[in-house]
């Protein structure tokens, strides 16, 4: 089973900010931990970011449907 996970926002949308922390960061930092913990457990799991890109919505969603993935969290 394939888990596609789509870390929001990135590179120029950094989402919300506040004292100069941005969202695309935290969403990067916990996509990269929940990737972890489910191929600890077994999953296969692909990123449709894993650097401070920032892929277009329809490249997210290729990303998935390309690699025919059984669930898609975004």
């Amino acid at each position: 089973m394939l888990i596609v996970i789509d870390p929001g926002h990135g590179g120029v949308d950094v989402g919300a900010t506040r004292n100069g922390i941005y969202e695309k960061d935290i969403n990067l930092d916990v996509a990269k931990k929940v990737a972890a913990l489910l191929k600890k457990q077994g999953y296969k799991v692909e990123m449709t970011r894993t650097a401070d890109t920032n892929p277009s919505l329809q490249e997210r969603c290729d990303f998935s449907n390309q690699r025919d993935s059984m669930l898609f969290v975004s």
